[in-house]
Order: C-alpha cells, then sequence, then structure tokens
C-alpha cells in the first residue's frame, strides 16, 4: 500500500456510541505526506480518516489552508478516527 492518508467525508455524525458510517460517503480524498485537502463538501459534517502511516493532521478554519504551525492531532498508522467537521474545512496531513 502506498504511504497516503484517506479521508472520507460524510453528511451525518455516526449515531452515538455506535460505530456505524453514514454511506455513501459524500467525497473521498487521498492526501500524500504534507498534502492539504480540499474544501470539505457543504454538507459534509464528519470525516473518518485512515492511514497508513502515523503522523499528525491539522484542520484549518472553514475557507482557509492549514499553516502547518497550528495545532495538530496524532494519528496511528492504520487506525480509523471520526472527526465532527464544518463545511469548507481542510486538513493537512503530515
Amino acid at each position: 500500500m502506498a504511504n497516503e492518508c484517506k479521508v472520507f467525508e460524510m453528511r451525518q455524525p455516526r449515531m452515538y456510541n455506535a460505530p456505524i458510517r453514514v454511506v455513501p460517503f459524500l467525497a473521498k480524498q487521498q492526501l500524500s505526506s504534507g498534502g492539504t485537502s480540499a474544501a470539505f463538501n457543504k454538507s459534509t459534517v464528519m470525516v473518518t480518516i485512515i492511514s497508513s502511516l502515523a503522523g499528525t493532521l491539522e484542520f484549518s478554519s472553514a475557507g482557509a489552508d492549514p499553516s502547518g504551525s497550528g495545532d495538530t492531532f496524532p494519528i496511528a498508522a492504520d487506525i480509523p478516527y471520526d472527526f465532527d467537521v464544518r463545511p469548507g474545512t481542510k486538513v493537512r496531513f503530515a
């Protein structure tokens, strides 16, 4: 598997306390290390992110690009992470 970070955008958050994701996804994006996503869809309220490499995620405010110097969230390889997001937000994987 190539070193990549996959971002799955969803219209609704998963059910509270249940590991159920809403499909079909609104959009899917692939990021390389150091890559920034496109702005999330106007209907996206949740994303699931999984990466083949450990790394960090940095989210932007809607309409802005992550600068690389903001708050980061560490992620382990091959573990899905769910985040509630606002439409127009972008994520950077490093």
